[in-house]
């Protein structure tokens, strides 16, 4: 069955991948990008392919932006693919710079599920899919701070799955480290629970 997917950070590699190998499935897709230069290179690049989106420009860590794309689209998928990353000796680099990941990284990406789980549950279905890094599962170095925003969604993401189960709506997180055999087995991913 076609879905409507929303996918958080369709930025090149994985996440425009992703998205393109989505809408060549049949699927409905939404894509988000940071910048507007993104949008139109995204939109240049679809048009290219053959492929039909629908982009948006979307700043996670504004919070006009969030309410918009929350309140614009009925989705039946919400898949993150969108991640900061800033890298420096965790011992020097500025709180504030750590700060702003676990903003975007986590918590803006927390309320936008909010929106949609609400939405989810009175459906009794839908599908949240987080990409994070396999780097949380040691950290790297200079790294540090990004791979603990990574592991706390993870962490988030369990407890979801957990949560959300008896409603009817299947949480999985994958931990990206090489992409390019993803996309190959995104129909798989669709239908996992």
């Amino acid at each position: 069955m076609k879905k409507t997917i929303l996918v958080i950070g369709a930025t090149p590699g994985f996440g425009k991948d992703i998205a393109f190998e989505l809408s060549r499935l049949g699927h409905q897709v939404i894509a988000t990008l940071q910048k507007e230069s993104e949008v139109e290179n995204l939109i240049g690049e679809a048009k290219k392919e053959n492929i039909f989106l629908t982009v948006n420009r979307l700043n996670l860590l504004n919070s006009t932006d969030r309410e918009a794309i929350c309140g614009k689209y009925n989705i039946d998928i919400l898949l993150y693919s969108e991640h900061l990353v800033e890298s420096a000796p965790i011992s020097g680099q500025p709180i504030d710079l750590i700060r702003s990941m676990f903003e975007h990284n986590v918590f803006a990406m927390l309320e936008i599920a909010h929106y949609f789980i609400r939405e989810f549950i009175a459906r009794k279905a839908g599908k949240i899919i987080f990409t994070s890094s396999l780097g949380n599962l040691g950290g790297m170095p200079y790294f540090s701070a990004y791979c603990a925003s990574k592991y706390a969604l993870d962490i988030i993401a369990l407890g979801l799955r957990e949560e959300l189960w008896p409603f009817g709506i299947h949480v999985s997180n994958i931990d990206v480290s090489v992409f390019k055999e993803i996309k190959h087995h995104i129909g798989d991913l669709l239908s996992y629970d």
